[in-house]
């Protein structure tokens, strides 16, 4: 299975930047786009806050575009994206969803309606486009409404409340009422905060409630509806905040461990998820961000193909079921904020992107592939947005070894393999400045180059990894001059 999610402003956002008029027939050609792909199912995400979709419960963008005034201040939003969600919904009377539901059945793909639980899309601001005027004029029910909430999270919303849940789970209705769609995902990485603390387990009360929403349009559609939930990769902090999956191990078909957003996580507990879901009928799949980047203090890249390529195989290999791909979205050059990472490898250039739907999903075509493993680290941890990272390394030039692990997943037989440290010094380095080894084996050095700068920017060195081959790889770093290696990578480079 090869899942790949679109979210709820990307596509109106990106049309109205580039002057595009959405029509019916525009909206069914980006569905045809992905005829011939690999991509098996298809995640429509119809809110945040807002919702793309007509809704009675959620405000739309529709209503965004006519308001004039929000929260006790003045407003205009008709030269934004949301002039073309008032477009498509009042005037053209068009639901977006409804066609992309009927061509994704049409060129065999699976449909599915995502739903954002506790997005935070311009909750620090008294008014924005993405965030409904419902949160601002609600601070009863905010995370932090116990005390006077200052940090980016404590306007979401707080699920221990009945008139929260409640209200989700009456959206939830009116999307499950007004689309017969193959499955239901919760997107609940948009945010994993989810209760005020000490109140993690009510969380259950509303996972029991969408199963029974749930059922109930399974007899109106007489077929199952798959539910899907997209998690941290963290099985800790899902039980801390009140969320285990194996509680509903009849009722869940997937889960997702995916990063929040900062960077894709390249060495996700998948072995220890694995062992916790045996048993059980749910699939584990692994969730690619768009960002890859070594550390939170280091500049963030769109993923290249080849960084993209690695993630699926090590991920796949490690006994991941399928792959997801989260942001992996068309038109980087016209959505606000992401066109100033756009560079020629990456992921979002249109060329790249339909050759990696074509290959990413399935280890017989990875293996084909040449592609980069990126050590990254886990971007949402139990009480802060980041976590500890691996990298940087810091050496003083008496420091000892330091080992980084590298899953790289199956590499084909004579391939070329290349461990690649991008380093930050004072004094340019040399070979004999380096001690390497990879699973045990001394690297030969190879040579000293740039990459694309984009992605990392000062001298990497290149060393060749021929020995102990295996699907991890544990590099031993020494440096014996003062050095901060601050990015790893492995390339395999088929014969």
């Amino acid at each position: 299975m090869l899942f790949y999610n679109e979210d709820w402003v990307h596509f109106i956002m990106t049309r109205y930047n580039s002057g595009i008029e959405v029509t019916e027939q525009i909206l069914k050609d980006y569905i045809y786009s992905l005829k011939g792909t690999q991509i098996t199912d298809f995640a429509m995400n119809v809110n945040g806050t807002i919702s793309t979709a007509p809704s009675e419960v959620f405000e739309t963008f529709a209503d965004k575009y006519l308001a004039t005034k929000e929260n006790g201040v003045e407003v205009d939003f008709k030269n934004t994206f949301a002039q073309v969600a008032y477009n498509l919904i009042c005037e053209k009377k068009i639901d977006m969803y409804k066609i992309w539901i009927d061509a994704l059945k049409e060129i065999g793909i699976n449909p599915w309606i995502s739903i954002r639980i506790n997005d935070c899309h311009g909750n620090c601001e008294k008014t924005e486009i993405r965030k409904s005027s419902f949160v601002e004029a609600n601070p009863d029910l905010h995370l932090a409404a116990y005390r006077n909430g200052t940090g980016y999270f404590d306007k979401c919303l707080d699920y221990s409340n009945e008139k929260v849940i409640n209200r989700m789970l009456k959206y939830i209705e009116e999307m499950l009422n007004r689309y017969d769609v193959y499955g239901l995902e919760l997107d609940m990485m948009r945010d994993f905060v989810l209760t005020k603390p000490g109140f993690e387990q009510d969380i259950n009360k509303f996972l029991s409630d969408v199963i029974n929403v749930k059922k109930k349009f399974e007899d109106k559609y007489n077929h199952k509806i798959k539910l899907m939930l997209l998690l941290p990769s963290s099985p800790n902090l899902c039980l801390e905040k009140g969320v285990n999956p194996i509680d509903y191990a009849d009722e869940i078909d997937n889960v997702v461990i995916i990063a929040r957003w900062q960077t894709t996580d390249t060495d996700m507990p998948i072995e220890l998820w694995k062992q916790l879901l045996r048993g059980t009928d749910i699939n584990l799949g692994c969730g690619q961000q768009i960002f890859t980047r070594p550390y939170f203090a280091h500049k963030p890249a769109i993923t290249s193909v080849k960084m993209a390529f690695g993630q699926a195989m090590a991920n796949l290999s490690r006994g991941c079921d399928f792959v997801y791909l989260y942001n992996y979205m068309d038109m980087v050059e016209y959505e606000t904020g992401l066109e100033t990472f756009s560079y020629g490898e990456s992921i979002r250039n249109d060329e790249n992107r339909h050759f990696l739907l074509g290959n990413i999903g399935k280890t017989e075509t990875l293996i084909k592939q040449e592609r980069s493993h990126v050590v990254t680290y886990a971007d949402f941890t139990n009480c802060s947005l980041t976590a500890s990272s691996v990298l940087p390394l810091e050496f003083t030039g008496k420091t000892g070894f330091k080992t980084v692990k590298i899953p790289v997943g199956k590499i084909p037989k004579n391939a070329k393999v290349k461990l690649i440290l991008g380093v930050k010094s004072e004094e340019k380095l040399t070979a004999s400045d380096f001690e390497i080894y990879a699973n045990s084996a001394a690297c030969a050095y190879l040579e000293t180059t740039r990459i694309n700068e984009m992605i990392y920017e000062n001298d990497c060195y290149v060393f060749d990894i021929s020995k102990n081959l295996a699907d991890i790889i544990y590099a031993e770093i020494r440096t014996k001059k003062a050095a901060l290696v601050e990015y790893v990578m492995i390339d395999v480079i088929p014969e």
